[in-house]
């Protein structure tokens, strides 16, 4: 004989008969539905002109950037929470219950969006701390002098990932998770100021002072190089063929680093073919031999 199925538990239904009870005791009159869409209406607004006003101030160099979009975000999602939970009142909808029933419906979320969620937290340790900031250039890596990196500007913090914009006007969408578990460099973080460094190679039978007199003289000609540190010349490698000099000078902004390495670079090069200074490039010596005679 075949027993019969046994009957779910009552706490089965437990979440969904509270959540049926909820609901069922709400007032979804259409004076209340009006209220409760008003009161949502209102905190929009609010954060609309919350929004404007603190983009005006950044306008006026009242306020830092990064600052002003770091305290528009926390106050829009405030006051949408405070918004929806006046709307929600308004119902008649018992806000403890519902903070019950979400808390059970969460843990069940919570595992399936592991990920989401922590996006979601890491995108407001990001608004709170703010590493990075609305018009910062940022590096994902350690090394900012190597190529192939993922590099470029802050354009946007959501919620869930941030939008970077490359120096070569691509749109990157990066989780927030990567800002606060790996290594980034921020290149505007505190002070603007950041050194170049210039390599170039001579060969060996140059003036090794009249070398250092040219790259020092072209990186002072230079409207966007710092008279302060001074620009700075050394040796500091003995290649194959050549000696290899590096320029160290500084700027004023990050944003000039690629373009200031062009100017600087091929002025250096017309400097040197005017001072007749040899730029060598890889030679091999080899050697022929006539095995003919020995055969």
């Amino acid at each position: 004989m075949i027993s019969p199925l046994p009957s779910p538990s009552p706490a089965a239904h437990s979440e969904p008969q509270r959540l049926w009870h909820v609901l069922t005791n709400a007032d979804f009159s259409w004076e209340r539905l009006a209220l409760a869409a008003a009161a949502v209406l209102v905190g929009w607004i609010l954060t609309r002109f919350i929004a404007l006003a603190l983009r005006n101030a950044a306008r006026r160099n009242l306020l830092d950037q990064g600052a002003s979009y770091a305290l528009g975000r926390l106050v829009r999602y405030f006051l949408f929470t405070a918004a929806t939970l006046i709307a929600l009142t308004i119902l008649g909808i018992d806000l403890g219950s519902m903070v019950i029933l979400g808390g059970a419906l969460g843990v069940g979320i919570g595992f399936g969006l592991q990920n989401v969620v922590g996006n979601f937290f890491s995108g407001l340790v990001l608004l709170f701390e703010r590493p990075i900031r609305v018009g910062d250039r940022v590096s994902l890596g350690t090394a900012p002098d190597v190529r192939g990196e993922v590099s470029g500007f802050v354009r946007n913090i959501g919620l869930r990932a941030t939008t970077i914009v490359t120096l070569d006007n691509i749109m990157l969408i990066v989780p927030n998770s990567e800002f606060t578990t790996r290594t980034i460099v921020n290149w505007t973080l505190g002070e603007p100021r950041v050194r170049v460094r210039l390599a170039i190679s001579v060969g060996y039978e140059s003036d090794l002072k009249r070398v250092r007199a040219v790259m020092e003289r072209v990186a002072k000609a230079n409207a966007k190089i710092l008279p302060a540190p001074v620009p700075l010349v050394g040796v500091t490698a003995t290649g194959d063929s050549g000696l290899e000099f590096q320029l160290f000078c500084w700027i004023a902004d990050p944003r000039d680093y690629g373009p200031v390495q062009a100017e600087l670079r091929e002025a250096i090069v017309e400097a040197f073919r005017q001072e007749g200074i040899e730029i060598p490039y890889p030679q091999r010596v080899v050697h022929l031999e006539d095995r003919r005679n020995d055969a």
